[in-house]
């Protein structure tokens, strides 16, 4: 390898930076065979052409300098922002799309919350399925009968709660019992 750095030789060609390793499976049971793993060699075993291929792209000030950021973010802890959802979707996880029958996706679409199916046309065609590149439904428009829906249930609750209070009262007294559960 020639006696310059890395970014002067970058118009250079370079030969042998990686060698394939057939690595067995199971070194106890060589009848399941190997597989191929890419390692990478010395970079003193590299080979370099003699002369320039081509015109270098960056000068080697430049490649010098993005090594050494490069270099710096590596030894950066690796610190993850937890994401913070912008928009909240009442039925996330819960709609399906009527025509296919997948999970459709939360979207934010017109100043509204939308629920969203795409639907790649390939795959429908694949499956012999007519689909619309995307179908939206608003979630305002499901909101209001699930509603409607959970207030009739709530109401309904509430009536078969004070029917069975009243059973209870009159099973008492005929019974003459204090409390509905028997004692053992």
């Amino acid at each position: 390898m020639p006696e310059s750095s890395y970014a002067e030789l970058m118009a250079l060609l370079e030969w042998n930076k990686q060698r394939e390793d057939e690595v067995l499976i199971d070194v106890e049971d060589v009848a399941l065979g190997h597989e191929t793993k890419m390692r990478w060699n010395d970079k003193d075993t590299w080979i370099w052409s003699a002369k320039p291929t081509h015109p270098a792209i960056v000068t080697p000030e430049d490649f010098e300098c993005v090594q050494a950021l490069a270099a710096a973010a590596s030894r950066r802890p690796n610190v993850r922002k937890t994401r913070t959802m912008q928009r909240h979707y009442l039925f996330s996880g819960r709609v399906r799309c009527g025509l296919c029958g997948r999970l459709m996706q939360g979207n934010f679409n017109n100043g509204r919350n939308h629920y969203r199916c795409r639907y790649p046309a390939d795959y429908a065609a694949a499956n012999h399925v007519e689909h619309p590149k995307a179908v939206y439904l608003r979630e305002d428009v499901l909101a209001g009968p699930v509603d409607e829906w959970l207030t009739h249930i709530q109401q309904w609750t509430t009536e078969v709660q004070a029917e069975r209070v009243q059973a209870e009262a009159k099973i008492r007294e005929l019974t003459g019992r204090q409390r509905m559960t028997s004692r053992r």
